[in-house]
């Protein structure tokens, strides 16, 4: 069982490490990164199929699990560093670069070297108990593997902070650019990290704590993780585009600064544009759609709206909508709320209901029924 379960994981790791790197991708500049990322992934997929094979074919079935065993960190703290790097590119496209993916991967090697040459030279202790360190001969060779167990945990604990600071920085991006972003939060990239999380906590709790047991679970987990994970992100290329266009507004502020100060001056005649021509009212509006509009770069735009309106895109759209629907119930205290909703721009009435309370304090209804009564 424990081989059959083995060879199901590297071959699901090994395909879909090939689908992904041979995937067609639309040429384009948006896809540019998506691209990028895929290969990384592909990297990981193919890498973890490869150790695993090692694993199988250099351990035996019989032989006990051991505490701090080299292999499986090495597994485990390489896919910490893929999966980490692959999850945080779809937020932030920019997020990757050689010399971070090298800086990263270093430590990993210096341990691989270190662990070879005290290997080749001391040997290895099998360690199947925490009793058995006082007679473990080759301790050199053991507080290395101790060293990569600590340097393990700060892995999950630097990749569990640095995909937060990105989950925060999207949704920062994404209030910047569009009025609605509920279909863009990507709720699976975070449901996908907190489960490799989970993977890397057990992959850490059985270093600690090893069981036989373990050997016959985890590439039943790994398995169906893998390949949804795979297939996820293969469907991820619809959303991509839009993701990496967002990405470049930090470099575009750093050339419109000039452009800023001038522009501030009209933003009185801007806002009124926006406001007499109702661009705000257009389901789904961006920034890059309003800019266009008003014949200014979408980077001046979040500029001027973020300096002059102390509030990002998102907001100053609902503000301006949440302002219309008041006008609309006034008038037509019989029409829907579903009906406003729509009226203003809004593709989901409890997006509307939700931003009404926030904007107001208190629900359409109950606005309505204080303000018809005064």
């Amino acid at each position: 069982m424990y081989y059959f379960l083995n060879i199901i994981l590297i071959i699901i790791t090994l395909t879909m490490g090939i689908v992904l790197l041979v995937i067609p991708i639309p040429v384009s500049k948006g896809m540019k990164n998506y691209k990028v990322s895929l290969k990384i992934l592909s990297i990981a997929f193919l890498t973890i199929a490869f150790l695993n094979f090692i694993q199988l074919f250099f351990e035996s079935v019989e032989k006990n699990p051991e505490y701090f065993g080299f292999l499986n960190l090495l597994i485990s703290s390489l896919q910490t560093i893929l999966f980490s790097f692959t999850l945080i590119t779809l937020l932030n496209p920019q997020f990757i670069t050689r010399k971070k993916v090298f800086l990263n991967i270093l430590p990993i090697l210096i341990f691989l070297f270190l662990f070879t040459v005290s290997y080749l030279i001391y040997g290895d202790c099998v360690l199947n108990s925490i009793y058995q360190i006082s007679n473990c001969k080759t301790l050199t060779t053991l507080i290395i593997r101790f060293l990569f167990f600590l340097f393990f945990v700060a892995q999950i604990v630097y990749f569990s902070i640095l995909f937060y600071r990105a989950v925060e920085h999207y949704k920062n991006q994404l209030k910047n650019y569009f009025s609605e972003t509920s279909r863009l939060e990507l709720h699976w990239v975070k449901y996908a990290f907190i489960s490799a999380l989970v993977i890397g906590l057990l992959a850490l709790s059985f270093q600690i704590y090893p069981q036989k047991i373990f050997d016959l679970i985890f590439p039943i987990i790994l398995s169906f993780f893998y390949f949804i994970f795979a297939i996820k992100y293969i469907n991820y290329n619809k959303l991509f585009t839009v993701i990496d266009i967002i990405s470049e507004q930090d470099h575009q502020n750093l050339i419109t600064n000039i452009a800023d100060k001038r522009s501030k001056i009209f933003w009185g005649n801007y806002k009124k544009n926006i406001i007499e021509e109702k661009y705000y009212l257009q389901e789904g509006i961006t920034l890059d759609e309003i800019a266009l509009k008003l014949k200014i770069s979408r980077a001046t735009l979040s500029n001027l709206i973020n300096k002059e309106e102390n509030v990002n895109f998102n907001c100053f759209i609902n503000r301006l909508r949440i302002k219309e629907s008041q006008k609309i119930l006034l008038k037509n205290p019989h029409y829907s709320f579903l009906t406003v909703a729509e009226m203003i721009g809004y593709s989901e009435h409890s997006n509307f209901s939700r931003q009404f309370k926030l904007t107001t304090g208190v629900s359409p209804s109950v606005w309505l029924k204080n303000n018809l009564n005064s």
